[in-house]
């Protein structure tokens, strides 16, 4: 999946759980996109995004974790808690940045 985005032009793809970017080797060559893992998500009974690094999102950011990354559903607006996650970002001083602006910040050319 990820060679089939980079081979179309895409730079960041964030589809895993995680808390560290990386870049994917394969055959001893990195792919020229980046991995951006998600560590908050929807409800966990929302069955396309069932997981959650932390049992509280509000640890994510009082341990200092970096980036925090969050994947919110649109159509999910009723059980969503995308206005927690900007309420947090908020008070614990975090910067909110589209991942274009991530990627062209703190990825590209590295």
């Amino acid at each position: 999946e990820m060679l089939y985005l980079a081979m179309n032009g895409f730079k960041v793809d964030s589809t895993i759980v995680g808390t560290k970017p990386f870049r994917l080797c394969v055959q001893g060559k990195l792919l020229p996109i980046w991995e951006v893992p998600f560590n908050v998500s929807d409800s966990p009974s929302f069955l396309s995004a069932p997981y959650n690094v932390a049992s509280r999102m509000e640890d994510l950011f009082t341990q200092g974790v970096t980036p925090v990354v969050g994947l919110f559903h649109p159509y999910n607006k009723k059980k969503s808690r995308w206005k927690d996650f900007y309420e947090l970002s908020i008070k614990h001083n975090y910067k909110l940045i589209t991942m274009t602006d991530f990627y062209n910040k703190y990825l590209e050319g590295k």
